[in-house]
């Protein structure tokens, strides 16, 4: 708080709280120069030779003496005396020393300091209840103070995302804030065919359950949920990979394919522990099987490694052959030169839905040829002979190899035999 200079009379400002006791010292110092400066009244008089148009010896009274507006001295006493006790009794001091603007009247100055103090109060609570605090403009310093000192003084950077969901807090510029981060709780996953999103958030923990990998069902090199797998990998090997001999269980009864070619299935139990694919080859030893027990023409196992030779069981001739038609005999075509025959009816007849058919040629047969084309598009000629009552027949397709899977024979005194169903048949048989 300022001073004056002469005095130290205290001269309060706009920012400072205004207190009764500072006028009452004012007042006090006042009152002591004043008590300094009172006219003496045991100073001896001197003649006055003129005054107020009085000469020689006067004597003078109080309303002889006077100012120089005029004014007695009585009255200006009077003036001063009404001033020092209004100012012993309001401990007031120079109004003119005020830091006011009103100087005019102590009430003025006065009301203009309560004004700018009310002032420096509402801006003081607006800018306490911005730190978070909740003053009312009706609130007390002793309030305000205690609302300003209850401001917490926040550190960091953190913001709402990054807090807890229910937790409050502040950071540099001390604003009360509220966590938004959601709480998850425990997150415990079980390993599935599918992907797991973990949420956003806070987790205070939890597990991923272990993967049970059977390694054994693993192609070696092969890593899963860091095990690896031990089954070996037989992919395009030729290794032998087969426990033999336990791997032929049984063969099945003979079949017949659509050309009459009889054919067996091997059953094998293969013992392969580990992977193969399309380009691995698996050995399968089968005991007896050689090429002279396999009908010539035909392959067993993959193409080119075994091929039947066995043809050497016929017996005909040429000259037991119709003179210009072909036959395979033991492997090798012949034309045959025969002319046994006394006569021959020829025709065609149609085999049924089940391929049977029946030809009454009504003489003595000794040779018997038919001919059809097969559900495969090829050319099947059947021969049957029948010397000293014996029959002998084979069928020769038009790719040059014999077929088992037709059959003709002679049955009191008729031809029958069957082939594809539905087929035309043309005949053409001897005596």
């Amino acid at each position: 708080m300022k001073k004056t200079a002469n005095y130290g009379l205290k001269k309060p400002e706009g920012t400072d709280v205004v207190d009764i006791q500072n006028f009452n010292d004012n007042a006090d110092i006042i009152d002591a120069e004043l008590k300094k400066r009172a006219l003496n009244t045991q100073i001896p008089t001197v003649p006055v030779k003129s005054v107020n148009s009085k000469t020689g010896a006067v004597t003078l009274s109080a309303s002889d003496i006077k100012a120089a507006d005029g004014a007695t001295l009585e009255a200006a006493k009077g003036k001063v005396s009404s001033h020092m006790a209004d100012t012993t009794a309001h401990g007031i001091g120079d109004k003119t020393k005020l830091n006011t603007t009103a100087k005019n009247t102590i009430v003025a100055a006065i009301n203009e300091v309560f004004q700018s103090g009310t002032s420096v109060k509402s801006s003081t609570i607006s800018a306490v209840n911005s730190k978070g605090q909740s003053l009312s403009t009706t609130s007390t310093w002793d309030q305000i103070i205690a609302a300003i000192n209850s401001i917490a003084r926040g550190q960091g950077n953190a913001v709402e995302s990054q807090v807890l969901s229910g937790v409050d807090f502040s950071n540099a510029d001390g604003k009360l804030r509220h966590g938004t981060m959601p709480n998850n709780g425990a997150i415990n996953i079980t390993p599935s065919g599918s992907a797991h999103t973990i949420p956003a958030g806070y987790t205070s923990g939890g597990s991923v359950s272990a993967v049970s990998v059977p390694v054994a069902n693993v192609l070696s090199g092969t890593t899963i949920a860091g095990q690896v797998g031990t089954m070996p990998d037989y992919s395009n090997t030729t290794d032998q990979i087969m426990n033999y001999p336990s791997c032929i269980t049984k063969i099945d009864n003979l079949n017949t394919d659509g050309d009459g070619v009889k054919y067996g299935v091997l059953h094998a139990i293969v013992n392969i522990n580990g992977h193969v694919n399309e380009n691995t080859e698996i050995q399968q030893r089968v005991n007896g099987l050689n090429p002279a027990v396999i009908k010539a023409g035909h392959s067993l196992g993959k193409p080119g490694l075994l091929t039947g030779t066995f043809t050497s069981d016929a017996t005909a001739t040429i000259d037991d052959i119709v003179s210009d038609k072909t036959a395979y005999v033991n492997g090798n075509k012949i034309v045959g030169t025969g002319n046994k025959a006394k006569r021959f009816v020829s025709g065609t007849v149609t085999a049924d839905s089940q391929g049977n058919f029946v030809i009454e040629p009504n003489i003595n047969i000794t040779v018997a040829i038919i001919s059809f084309t097969s559900i495969r598009g090829l050319k099947i000629t059947g021969i049957l002979i029948i010397p000293n009552r014996f029959e002998s027949q084979f069928f020769i397709g038009s790719d040059g190899k014999v077929y088992s899977g037709y059959s003709v024979d002679i049955m009191q005194g008729r031809i029958r035999g069957w082939v594809d169903a539905n087929v035309d048949v043309e005949y053409k048989i001897y005596e």
